[in-house]
């Protein structure tokens, strides 16, 4: 069994569909099939989107308003179905995740109002195993941001 990830990234966030195939395929393969999908979701959104106008909470706004905002994050795990659907692509499943925000300082039990108790218990084991360490006086956390 083959793995392949489909995803996005951000400067704030990201999100990946890994899918397994029988088959082993080159990254340049593998392109080919995305893009190919890609042609196919980006006919079925056009399909969508060739409705006049639609509504929202604050109004109505024209389909070209709402097709310039289509963004990769929104169309990825379409696309990834039709990988599955085209070329026998599988998606992965999980059975368990161990996923944390990964900003809080693992040194402060509650840097910035995290309260995920596998962060705190995390937390509590770095700073167990850190209590003991000389801090080098000229040490600093700070980068330069206000």
């Amino acid at each position: 069994m083959y793995y392949y990830s489909i995803g996005y990234t951000s400067y704030e966030d990201s999100g990946f569909a890994v899918l397994m195939n029988e088959q082993q395929f080159s990254s340049g393969e593998f392109n080919a099939m995305v893009f190919s999908c890609v042609s196919l979701v980006a006919q079925e959104t056009k399909s969508y989107y060739e409705q006049s106008e639609f509504q929202t909470g604050f109004g109505y706004y024209s389909v070209y308003d709402k097709l310039i905002n289509v963004k990769f994050s929104d169309i990825y795990e379409t696309i990834a179905d039709k990988l599955c659907e085209k070329f026998d692509f599988a998606k992965l499943e999980y059975q368990a995740d161990f996923a944390l925000f990964g900003w809080p300082n693992l040194n402060e039990k509650e840097d910035w109002d995290y309260d995920d108790e596998r962060h705190i218990k995390i937390s509590e084991m770095f700073m167990d195993a850190l209590k003991d360490v000389k801090i080098h006086p000229e040490h600093t956390n700070d980068f330069g941001y206000d």
